[in-house]
């Protein structure tokens, strides 16, 4: 890790459900506590408020403490929350690591999920990967070299996404040759 802790978030539908629960709270969210400092787990947070607010929170946390999301795609279609944060996230610059175990395909083309959610994780700088252990090694390593990466902040994510948007937009006549 960096001089500062790592925070990552946790996207995924896997708190919701009893058939589900048990690997997302003992080998996702301790196997993410090895590398970062803060696990940011939607579930445990206070569930009692208004659902706008949870959204809000949630959306926050993203934008504002988390250096990456992991999320869990699997399903055919993905859940629609997980789907949303992975874009929320790419829109803020931070690194998603999608995780998709499902070999069902449910996109374009055969593509795992909607392209759109494959394009949302690469312009994020983040990675797709369908095993545990994939996940594991990308988690670790998107944590090893957080610390080193040049203009690494926030702010510096931002502006660093924008202009790698506008440059390939320009760069191409259409939008198919971008991705």
């Amino acid at each position: 890790m960096g001089a500062f802790p790592l925070c990552c978030y946790a996207a995924s539908p896997c708190g919701f459900a009893e058939s589900t629960r048990f690997w997302y709270d003992y080998q996702l969210l301790p196997t993410l506590r090895r590398f970062y400092g803060e696990v940011i787990d939607p579930f445990r947070q206070d569930q009692s408020q208004d659902p706008e607010l949870i959204a809000e929170r949630n959306f926050r946390a993203i934008r504002e403490r988390a250096d990456l999301v992991v999320a869990v795609l699997d399903g055919s279609p993905p859940d629609e929350g997980t789907v949303i944060e992975v874009i929320w996230a790419a829109l803020w610059g931070v690194p998603v690591i999608a995780y998709r175990s499902d070999f069902r395909t449910s996109g374009e083309l055969g593509l795992p999920y909607n392209l759109m959610v494959r394009g949302a994780v690469r312009i994020s700088g983040g990675v797709e990967v369908t095993t545990f252990k994939e996940l594991e090694r990308a988690a670790r390593l998107f944590a090893q070299g957080a610390g080193q990466r040049p203009g690494y902040g926030r702010l510096e994510r931002i502006a660093a996404r924008i202009t790698s948007l506008t440059e390939g937009f320009a760069n191409c006549s259409r939008v198919s040759e971008f991705w």
